[in-house]
């Protein structure tokens, strides 16, 4: 009997825990809408491909692509690596390396962006170009970010 009490107990204070996650979440988006304006889409119904409230890319064309502003669409992580690999940089190469750097909080889609640090060769060395993703797409990205001048398809 005592230890169906205590595992009872257990029960509830694991419940309670639960309960206590999912409104820090909520209220951390919360937060996040008041601060940028945007309301997180339902990461399901962007990777479903449904609408939700999403700005038509055309209108973010008036920042450079790859910028916080536009991010680059991509699907998964699968798919900014596979973007990153393709594009081109100033000598005609290919990068030489690519990292996530992080998250970077909402994006222009109203889903979380990462950004990424993209090492090109230079004649005078290296050169680091940063790229913010949006992996919440089901899109394949033929041109190239801002700081590159041709994407390999």
């Amino acid at each position: 009997m005592r230890k169906l009490v205590v595992g009872l107990g257990l029960l509830v204070i694991a419940l309670t825990g639960c309960q206590s996650t999912q409104q820090d979440t909520s209220d951390r988006f919360a937060d996040e809408q008041a601060e940028t304006g945007l309301a997180p889409c339902d990461i399901f119904l962007v990777m479903d491909g449904k609408d939700c409230a999403m700005p038509n890319p055309e209108s973010l064309a008036q920042f450079p692509l790859g910028s916080a502003e536009n991010p680059v669409r991509a699907w998964g992580p699968g798919g900014q690596r596979e973007y990153l690999s393709r594009l081109i940089c100033a000598n005609h190469e290919h990068p030489l390396s690519f990292k996530r750097i992080g998250n970077v909080g909402a994006g222009p889609y109203g889903t979380y962006v990462d950004l990424y640090e993209v090492i090109c060769e230079t004649s005078g060395g290296e050169q680091a170009i940063s790229v913010h993703m949006d992996m919440y797409h089901q899109h394949r990205e033929t041109y190239p970010a801002a700081g590159f001048i041709d994407i390999g398809l």
